[in-house]
């Protein structure tokens, strides 16, 4: 089954947000209001949140211009489209984020790429945002993110696999009351509103996208209202089951998303960017850039732009946290971590145990240093071996 949207970008308007959301609302599945022009927002007198739009967000880097969604109230004074969109791109150029880096890592023309970015407007809801992701590797699997900063709830954070119609893990925080009951009796009608939309004509049945909802209460019910549709990764059901006994140069990963064949895989793998460890005012300066060798990051780079550019193009990929929950719970709230988590092939959760174990953090600097003294980025070879639940590297 192939995608509309890749074989007819025309199809997403330069607005991918507002394309699928109109796609999918006509397909008879609820949809915030959407409006024309900012005017026309204003004049609703609505809640109203304005959306980044670029022809890239359907298969590409995620959050590329990251908005507040008080924006519109923070600039009431701004009615025309043109001002609102010079005043993000002045606070955008303030950070290195997508709008400057993307272009120039990617090697295509900055001017071009920026007239592409523009804003949609749509009707802001309160409730719970969640995002859905199937599994890439087994069957009836979904990971589930839950978040909320609205009264009375407070603030709330969660991060859920659910698999085969139960709750495998769960993970939650909260400075409020929690989760209700009812948004948990509510996963098995969330899962088939996602497996709906994933199986319109438009879109390839046989992908896992990131879809996000906003889950509202009303009259005893709860609504979904669709949001967003993102690609990830294709379904590519695991061959094996991992079941041997790990041999004693292997470390052992038990929050695991994707999977290899049988055989495992030999990664180049970056444990050092030399771009973010070069001399910035006496030597040099190294400018990041795209190495097609690289297979995948122990120490993904703190500069987002790149981290989102490289992980779609990634085999394996580690997120580092002081603990699983940690990183897990991220999820919630970071576009960054569920990129490493879902774009890569297989992703694998470390926790400092295991990176002393696979990569000591004295070898860590050393790597730092090298990249900083040579302005070449540092690599290792890994040997990774996953079953979408279970995963065994060693260094080769």
């Amino acid at each position: 089954m192939v995608d509309a949207y890749l074989e007819n970008p025309a199809l997403l308007a330069g607005q991918p947000k507002r394309s699928i959301a109109d796609y999918v609302e006509s397909q008879g599945i609820l949809v915030p209001r959407r409006f024309a022009t900012l005017r026309e927002a204003r004049a609703s007198r609505l809640p109203i949140m304005a959306r980044s739009e670029h022809p890239q967000d359907y298969d590409g880097a995620s959050d590329l211009v990251p908005i507040r969604k008080d924006l519109l109230m923070i600039h009431p004074e701004i009615l025309d489209e043109k001002d609102l969109r010079k005043k993000i791109m002045e606070e955008q150029f303030k950070i290195p984020f997508f709008l400057k880096g993307y272009p120039e890592i990617m090697g295509i023309n900055s001017e071009e790429f920026l007239d592409k970015f523009s804003l949609s407007y749509w009707r802001l809801l309160d409730g719970f945002n969640r995002t859905i992701t199937a599994d890439s590797a087994i069957p009836n699997r979904y990971h589930i993110t839950t978040t909320c900063y609205s009264e009375p709830i407070g603030e709330l954070w969660q991060y859920m696999i659910f698999e085969d119609g139960c709750i495998k893990t769960f993970f939650q925080g909260s400075n409020g009351k929690g989760v209700p009951l009812d948004l948990i009796k509510d996963l098995n009608n969330f899962v088939d509103l996602y497996e709906r939309i994933r199986h319109l004509d438009r879109f390839d049945h046989n992908h896992c996208p990131t879809m996000e909802f906003q889950s509202i209460f009303d009259r005893g019910r709860i609504n979904n209202y669709f949001l967003q549709y993102h690609r990830i990764r294709d379904f590519e059901q695991t061959p094996f089951k991992l079941e041997r006994r790990r041999e004693i140069e292997e470390t052992e990963f038990d929050y695991v998303r994707g999977a290899t064949l049988p055989e495992g895989k030999v990664c180049k793998v970056a444990t050092a960017y030399a771009s973010e460890h070069s001399w910035n005012n006496s030597r040099r300066e190294v400018p990041w850039k795209i190495d097609l060798s690289e297979e995948g990051s122990i120490d993904p780079p703190r500069y987002l732009v790149m981290s989102e550019i490289m992980s779609r193009r990634r085999y394996f990929q580690t997120l580092n946290g002081n603990s699983e929950i940690g990183v897990l719970l991220g999820m919630a709230y970071g576009h960054e971590s569920r990129s490493l988590w879902f774009k890569p092939n297989v992703s694998v959760i470390q926790d400092e145990d295991a990176r002393e174990q696979l990569f000591p953090l004295k070898e860590l600097v050393a790597s730092w240093d090298k990249a900083k003294e040579t302005g070449e980025n540092q690599y290792i070879h890994l040997h990774v071996v996953a079953d979408g639940r279970k995963a065994f590297v060693k260094r080769v």
